[in-house]
């Protein structure tokens, strides 16, 4: 089965293209404000990146010069403690500027994908719907009319889908006309669902 994609009506089918292009824009849009939350966030690791940066070097300092006093004779056993522990408490300043770096940039992933899937989702599921909706309602008529169906049917639908003041714009017991088999009002009741459905109206003819 073919699937009827847009609407045959022009007005309707150029709605259906603004709004596709409209949902494309707004997934653009919302797809660059994430990049542009996570772009800033992720820069705020700057600082953390400096000290781990500082925390390396420093630690790599006092490691050489750790084994540097350890060839010196006599004290250099004991000179050696003080680098030592000056290295550790250096790679603990590294390692922590690399911990908060790290959450930075997990925090800054999760603001941008928050930034962008939140706005993009919800609207991307109502228009989904909406389109989907269409779609296999659209596709279903046109099936059923390729199959050269009464157009009892079509006008049994708009009977129970169209609002009450629009059918008594066509008959004031569009109903009963129906019943009757009235030509004129099925004709016109047929073509208010194929209007719905998004097809030409032409096809009520059938």
């Amino acid at each position: 089965m073919a699937l009827q994609v847009y609407a045959e009506l022009p007005g309707r089918r150029a709605r259906q293209v603004a709004a596709d292009l409209s949902v494309l824009g707004w997934v653009v849009l919302w797809a660059w404000l994430g990049r542009a939350v996570y772009t800033s966030t992720v820069a705020l690791r700057g600082p953390a990146d400096r000290l781990r940066d500082s925390g390396v070097s420093l630690a790599g300092s006092m490691s050489t010069a750790e084994q540097q006093l350890g060839d010196l004779p006599v004290l250099g056993d004991r000179l050696q403690a003080p680098f030592g522990a000056a290295a550790g408490t250096a790679q603990e300043v590294a390692t922590a500027g690399q911990d908060l770096g790290d959450a930075i940039t997990r925090a800054a992933l999760v603001s941008g994908w928050t930034t962008a899937l939140v706005p993009i989702l919800v609207v991307g599921a109502l228009w989904l719907w909406i389109r989907v909706r269409f779609i296999r309602q659209a596709s279903a008529a046109r099936l059923l009319l390729a199959g050269h169906a009464d157009t009892d049917l079509f006008a049994l639908r708009a009977l129970t889908s169209q609002s009450v003041q629009t059918l008594a714009q066509i008959h004031p017991d569009p109903g009963a006309a129906w019943r009757r088999g009235d030509p004129v009002v099925i004709a016109a009741l047929a073509t208010l669902e194929l209007r719905r459905l998004g097809l030409s109206p032409r096809a009520s003819a059938r």
